[in-house]
């Protein structure tokens, strides 16, 4: 493991950076598969804030390293990992690769043998690894999510337009990079304008630009640009990847079924809002 990350340093400084999408969205599921077996009824919510944090590490980490080289897998534990610690959500972690085996459906190592003695050497060796690419400074993640649900309750938008952009904020996280190059306030509202896009509506601020409800510093440009991306990323995603995050999202109630539709919708939604791109 050491090896194959000294020669992805290598290459990330001569300019080599890697971005294999199918890898890091496997990552995005198996980090979210962890959580949702480590969730109670108590902590859903600060688990949710835990795999967040994770998925933010784990976009850094694969900006410079081979998703081919270091397995999905490896990167989803040690990005769980420390986000445990940075989150003050404190798991053993037996209980982490525990619960990446039974994700993965295989039985877990014992304890006391080489194989998982080395499975945790190289967690150690990929955390340490992670802290030096992120930096230490940018280790406290602000939550999107957060963000999204204090706008939300403050201006009480309808139930169908907050269902929405919840899980369409949880979305980005795990199908785009946008988080490596926006503002956690910009996929907050960018969320936002989804929803309310496919829900026909607009988005009301009686003091100005709504969308400085989440930051001053945002434009409709920015979030508009990001809008399209994310439709754009969702119509191309893989099948096999949506199925697997229809199912570690659970059963999802009507109201917001259709983040889930077809190539065809989602087609009809990226026309929306680029018809409003063109109008502006």
């Amino acid at each position: 493991l050491q090896t194959t990350i000294t020669k992805d340093l290598k290459n990330y400084a001569e300019g080599k950076i890697y971005s294999t999408i199918l890898e890091k969205r496997q990552c995005a599921c198996l980090i979210q598969e962890i959580g949702s077996r480590l969730k109670t009824f108590t902590f859903e919510l600060r688990t949710q804030v835990v795999i967040n944090a994770s998925l933010y590490y784990m976009h850094h980490f694969y900006e410079v390293f081979t998703p081919e080289a270091i397995k999905p897998i490896m990167v989803a534990l040690a990005s769980f990992y420390i986000a445990c610690k940075t989150e003050d959500f404190s798991r053993k972690l037996s209980f982490l690769v525990k619960a990446a085996y039974d994700a993965l459906r295989k039985p877990m190592p014992n304890e006391n043998s080489d194989t998982y003695k080395r499975i945790v050497q190289n967690i150690h060796s990929l955390e340490a690894t992670i802290l030096m690419v992120i930096g230490f400074q940018t280790l406290e993640v602000k939550q999107p999510h957060v963000i999204l649900i204090n706008v939300i309750r403050e201006n009480k938008f309808p139930k169908e337009i907050s269902h929405t952009s919840y899980y369409i904020c949880t979305n980005i996280l795990h199908l785009t990079t946008l988080v490596l190059h926006h503002s956690m306030e910009a996929i907050a509202a960018t969320s936002l304008y989804i929803a309310a896009k496919w829900n026909g509506s607009d988005i009301k601020c009686a003091n100005g630009e709504w969308y400085h409800m989440f930051s001053p510093k945002l434009t409709l440009e920015e979030i508009k640009a990001m809008a399209d991306e994310f439709t754009l990323t969702f119509q191309e995603c893989d099948a096999k990847i949506k199925d697997q995050l229809r199912l570690l999202l659970k059963v999802l109630p009507p109201s917001y079924q259709h983040i889930f539709l077809s190539r065809e919708d989602w087609t009809g939604l990226r026309g929306k809002i680029q018809a409003s791109n063109s109008g502006n």
